[in-house]
């Protein structure tokens, strides 16, 4: 009896094993992120970045702890807009939600949870300090909260309990019913325009950098450096030094300068002396006007 021939196997040694998962287009190789020195130098890192829920909750963090990668932009301000599916409490005012508002976002890509406090806050754990908000300000954005409500969120990135959280920074209704649409697009256009592409420390940045190491080495000043600040800048630099070294990660220049002692200084001595501070990398913008130290 004629047998047929067994079909020849597909399988090929290279398709036999599992394929490699593909590159996720959102997130660079470690190896080219920047230092914590050169973020200032990133437009995308001072800008609200406009994400869906699903590409927000991809991103891998920082070392620091409140700040994403974004390819290898540091971002930790973000632009999302969805439906309120989860609010607590339920119906918020004034009298019922105490100092925050909880509420979750689904913008049909992922939910995101966010936290509107009924206070303002400057510095992380146990060294916050908290102050009231304006209640006018703070009754429209509760009056904008309810469920099935379209709502623009602008926050700062924060983990709370293993879960991703924005920290609100403004919120709106929004009445457009094609808003949800034309925020999709603009994410892709953002995309493809700015996000997508890589940052690079620019040339003029590199050329301070190979200045200040000649300096180092030769004992000399480089040419186009800064003059050396006077004795009143530089004790002052100190000063605020010794400040944001016992005070929490996050302050505003005028929380700085409030922790200093004596007499507090004028603004033009006050950016005098953290100019240089940034300048010694001693110190880097944080975020929207808040300073920190530099990790050592």
């Amino acid at each position: 009896m004629e047998q047929r021939a067994a079909a020849p196997s597909t399988d090929s040694p290279s398709t036999s094993h599992a394929r490699r998962p593909a590159p996720d287009p959102l997130v660079a190789p470690a190896i080219y992120r920047t230092d914590v020195c050169h973020w200032g130098a990133d437009r995308v890192t001072s800008a609200p970045v406009r994400l869906l829920a699903a590409h927000l909750l991809r991103l891998p963090e920082s070392d620091t702890g409140d700040v994403l990668w974004l390819r290898n932009h540091p971002v930790r301000l973000f632009d999302v807009m969805g439906v309120v599916v989860g609010l607590h409490p339920r119906a918020p005012s004034l009298a019922n939600c105490g100092e925050r508002v909880t509420f979750t976002l689904d913008d049909s890509t992922g939910l995101v949870e966010c936290v509107l406090w009924l206070h303002e806050w400057s510095g992380e754990g146990a060294g916050r300090e908290k102050r009231p908000r304006p209640q006018a300000e703070v009754a429209a954005e509760l009056d904008a909260l309810r469920l099935g409500a379209l709502v623009h969120v602008h926050g700062t990135f924060r983990r709370f309990r293993d879960s991703r959280q924005l920290s609100v920074e403004r919120l709106w209704r929004e009445a457009d019913p094609n808003a949800e649409c034309v925020h999709w697009l603009r994410c892709r256009d953002l995309w493809r325009k700015c996000y997508s592409v890589d940052f690079t420390i620019p040339q003029a940045v590199r050329q301070l950098e190979a200045a200040r190491d000649r300096q180092r080495l030769d004992g000399g000043a480089p040419a186009g450096a800064a003059p050396p600040p006077d004795a009143g800048t530089a004790a002052l630099a100190e000063r605020l030094l010794d400040a944001a070294r016992g005070a929490p990660p996050d302050l505003t220049k005028r929380e700085l300068a409030a922790r200093v002692g004596g007499a507090r200084p004028d603004t033009r001595a006050l950016d005098a002396a953290i100019d240089h501070l940034v300048e010694r990398s001693l110190l880097f913008e944080s975020g929207w006007g808040t300073m920190r130290l530099m990790p050592t």
